[in-house]
């Protein structure tokens, strides 16, 4: 199959391997799938002797396949092997939508889940996960390997389980927090503990690029000022825009010039807004961003009395989340819900470190290919790009501009008439919530049906619903780019799901909770639901049952859900189990008859139309977007409408093509007809995506320095953790503290040679052990008296502690010493966790602020290096001197 296809050298390898297992495979076709099992048992084996992957590669993908095609009745394609052996190689993906990338995944996690150290399958969300955890993990069940799953509401030990299955799905935020949690834990066995050997990253391009600007952060209670907060938001309500402030929309920030310093000082009647006591300035500067940079259903929505964030990669919410250093207060106060504590972070990490943990890691995703520098340099991973299984039919118009956004909405509304009228199916994509909701009151006014996807729960929870008849002829579907990842629109609709949704429909009109199945009840069908073929069908099987069915809803819904439609004969089966089966049969050969016939129709008039409203930041997505149509070979086309009041345009050069239209006739009414416009928007999205390309780099760079120490820290909390002899470490910590402050001391008096000055100095060295460490034992005026020298006196008080802590605990019984290290190890850890914090924060608080420096012709990377490194010197000195002083309280 591979004469039409480009023999690229960099795939030659992949294509040699294909043939190689195309001529095994027939090998175990022969065979049943018990033997398919064993003969996969003597792989594992092998692999444990040899630990070579290269020797059982072929056998294993061949294996692999065929127990596919059995167990969920998919035979992977030749292109579908290429994309698995390029991730086994630890290298990106890059496959079309409609390409199988879910059932690509399956082929190297099986091959690496030989070396029984954990496969991790990151999918973009919980649904996803799951689905695919259930749909493949039949694969690796018939194999005999274990599947897991991580989900939101597990507990620890769940976790604990899943996470040590073989293969596990899960998300990347649940995978970054277990890391982080297991980081603040004061006992191991508490740990969740994820083992990072490999690791497959679904829609890697928006785990690894979308969302490495965001840090999983997870955060401690805080003070909250309520007062500052209510007062700083009054003021800047009476702030005025360019006379007082300006907002950088690009930045998200805001700058107040000196008219506005005067105008809050005035109000605040304070001679200074940065005092370290009442610092107002970041109170105000939050509550401008709040109201001028924050705006409801676009960077969040209000549910239950809460501030949800909405993630503007994805369109979906993001509960739990919260926006640090009082912002998220700042919106609180000013959508008047209730205010939550303000909240201070504790450890963080951006994905990219926690995914470069990984001894291997591999992404697949369709658009990968336009960021390939940035995989190669910041992740070290290559793209590779597969050729589709059959070619594309999309077509893809050129972009049509307007002038403003209230033309291009009556272009889109005409536009969406126009293909209704033909019942084209319309996938119509949007950035926010408010322009889905806005675009939908305007087809409601012109009475044409259609459904909403974004953000709102009301929405999330028909989201299968809605994609599964996205695809139906004459639907129109309005969605946020919650439809632009993992979701698949198939022509004609989804039997599959519609089988399912008229099932349950009926079931829980009919079947009443562990009551018997009653003579009238199928009077009740004929009136209520005998109204169309299906159901007729449906009544007739259930004539033939005569047993009295007693199943509850919950019963019903497990039968639904474990039951496939490719239904295999049992020996013995239960009469209303048979019966829901065949019912599944019957019902799904109606709906594949129905979407299929719909389906040649909607072929006919060009497949699903694809209608993006705006442009984004990086032409990926915008390729996302127009990926959702023409999957398989199928037909269909996509277009972009825009107008230069979009944000696109606005933050990067839309004021001046205004300008410059100011001296041209043109008609405002419909769309620019002007060459130079189309130009344009490809330079501007290479501009943005430079741009936030820059901002990604110099925060891999700020991220490398912390990183170092955030590393470190953990090492240091795992080995305290983990270690038998706590109370030794104890004092070596105590010890060092005392030996850094001694070598302070030393490198004082080494350039000291007045005898007077040296005594002062040496007094103050006596002052600080008495006084900051409060020593109990003797009188160190005497050592210092004889001996004159820091360092024989530092190494006296080392030996002291020492003595100290053996002499009281001797008469100790064993359970009182265990009890102690116990005591001592929390003690550790809680005083290890409270300091980091604060010193946390002002590493935070450099980043923020080193980039001024820049004006003073110096450069913040290498100020920032240096100071982060005196910060977390401070960090281990300041740790050192407080377990110290814990340790002589114990002592005294």
């Amino acid at each position: 199959m591979f004469e039409n296809i480009p023999q690229l050298f960099s795939l030659r390898k992949y294509y040699n391997l294909v043939k190689q297992i195309n001529l095994v495979e027939p090998e175990f076709k022969e065979l049943s799938t018990l033997e398919i099992r064993e003969k996969f048992a003597k792989f594992k084996k092998q692999y444990e002797k040899n630990q070579n992957v290269d020797e059982i590669i072929t056998p294993i993908f061949a294996l692999s396949r065929e127990m596919a095609d059995r167990s969920i009745g998919l035979r992977p394609f030749d292109t579908q092997l290429v994309g698995g052996l390029i991730l086994n190689d630890g290298k990106i993906a890059e496959m079309g939508t409609g390409e199988g990338k879910t059932l690509v995944a399956a082929l190297p996690a099986i091959l690496n889940s030989l070396s029984k150290k954990g496969v991790h399958i990151i999918t973009v969300n919980q649904y996803l996960a799951k689905r695919d955890q259930e749909w493949i993990g039949q694969i690796y069940k018939n194999l005999g390997l274990t599947v897991g799953l991580i989900f939101n509401e597990m507990n620890k030990r769940e976790r604990k389980i899943n996470y040590s299955a073989d293969i596990t799905y899960l998300t990347n935020e649940e995978l970054g927090f277990d890391y982080l949690r297991d980081n603040l834990t004061l006992l191991s066995i508490n740990n969740v503990k994820p083992r990072f050997n490999y690791c497959i990253v679904d829609e890697v391009d928006s785990i690894l690029i979308d969302e490495a600007r965001t840090p999983l952060i997870i955060s401690g209670p805080s003070e909250t000022e309520t007062y500052f907060h209510n007062k700083a938001s009054l003021i800047a309500k009476e702030l005025q825009e360019q006379k007082h402030f300006e907002v950088n929309q690009k930045t998200k920030n805001i700058t107040i010039n000196e008219a506005g310093y005067e105008k809050i000082k005035s109000q605040l009647e304070l001679e200074e807004l940065y005092d370290d006591g009442n610092a107002w300035i970041f109170y105000i500067l939050n509550a401008l961003k709040a109201q001028y940079l924050y705006i409801q259903n676009n960077d969040y929505i209000v549910e239950n009395g809460e501030i949800i964030i909405v993630d503007k990669f994805t369109g979906r919410i993001m509960p739990g989340r919260r926006w640090a250093d009082g912002l998220h207060q700042a919106v609180e106060v000013k959508e008047n819900v209730a205010m939550q504590f303000e909240s201070e972070t504790v450890t963080s990490i951006t994905y990219r470190n926690l995914f470069l943990l990984y001894n291997k890691l591999a992404g697949m995703t369709g658009t990968a290919k336009t960021s390939e520098k940035e995989f190669r340099q910041i992740y070290s991973l290559p793209v590779e790009t597969v050729p589709p299984n059959k070619p594309s039919k999309r077509i893809d118009f050129n972009d049509i501009i307007f002038l403003d956004k209230k033309t291009k909405n009556n272009g889109i509304l005409l536009e969406c008439a126009h293909r209704y009228e033909c019942k084209q199916p319309i996938l119509l994509v949007v950035n926010t919530i408010s322009d889905s909701e806005f675009l939908s009151r305007e087809l409601t006014i012109a009475k044409i049906p259609h459904q909403v996807l974004n953000a709102k729960p009301e929405n999330v929870r028909k989201e299968s619903k809605i994609i599964s008849e996205a695809g139906q002829l004459g639907a129109i579907t309005i969605a946020t780019n919650m439809a632009g990842r993992g979701t698949d629109i198939l022509l004609g609709g989804n039997p599959k799901f519609l089988t399912r949704k008229f099932l349950i429909v009926f079931l829980r009109k009919f079947f009443k909770r562990t009551l018997p199945y009653q003579k009238n009840s199928e009077s009740f069908l004929k009136i209520n639901v005998c109204k169309n073929k299906i159901s007729r069908i449906f009544l007739q099987q259930f004539k033939n049952i005569n047993n009295k069915i007693t199943y509850t809803e919950k019963d019903i819904y497990n039968i639904l859900r474990s039951s496939s439609i490719e239904i295999k004969k049992l020996n013995t089966i239960t009469v209303p189990h048979r019966f829901l089966e065949i019912t599944l049969i019957v019902i799904n050969n109606f709906y594949q008859n129905t979407c299929s016939k719909e389906k040649e129709i909607i072929e006919q008039l060009g497949g699903l139309f694809v209608i993006g409203a705006e442009r984004n930041e990086s032409k990926r997505i915008d390729n996302q977007i127009r990926g959702r149509t023409g999957r398989q070979g199928s037909p269909g086309s996509s277009i972009f409408m825009l107008s230069l009041e979009d944000e696109l345009f606005q933050l990067f050069g839309g004021p001046k093509f205004k300008k410059q239209l100011e001296n041209i006739s043109i008609d405002d009414t419909g769309p620019l007809k002007i060459p130079f416009l189309q130009k344009s928007v490809k330079s501007i999205q290479e501009k943005v995506e430079n741009y936030y390309y820059d901002g990604r780099k110099q925060l891999y760079q700020y991220d490398v320095i912390l990183n170092n120490y955030i590393k470190k820290t953990f090492v240091e909390k795992k080995y305290i953790r983990n270690v038998d002899n706590i109370d030794f470490w104890a004092i070596r910590y105590s010890q060092r503290a005392i030996t850094m402050m001694t070598c302070i001391y030393c490198y004082i008096l080494k350039n000291v040679k007045n005898n007077e000055i040296r005594t002062k100095i040496l007094y103050n060295f006596y002052k600080e052990f008495t006084i900051f460490f409060d020593f109990p034992f003797y009188n160190l005026n005497d050592v210092l008296a004889n001996e004159k020298d820091i360092l024989k006196c530092s190494v006296y008080l080392n030996r002291l502690i020492l003595i100290s802590y053996i002499r009281k605990t001797s008469s100790y019984t064993p359970d009182e010493k265990y009890l102690l290290k116990e005591q001592l190890r929390r003690n550790l850890l809680l005083r290890f966790d409270q300091i980091w914090m604060k010193h946390l924060k002002r590493i935070e608080l450099l980043r923020d602020s080193v980039g001024w420096r820049a004006f003073n012709r110096k450069d913040p990377l290498y100020e920032y290096r240096i100071e982060a490194l005196d910060i977390f010197v401070e960090f281990t000195f300041e740790y050192y001197n407080i377990i110290c002083c814990d340790l002589l309280d114990f002592l005294r």
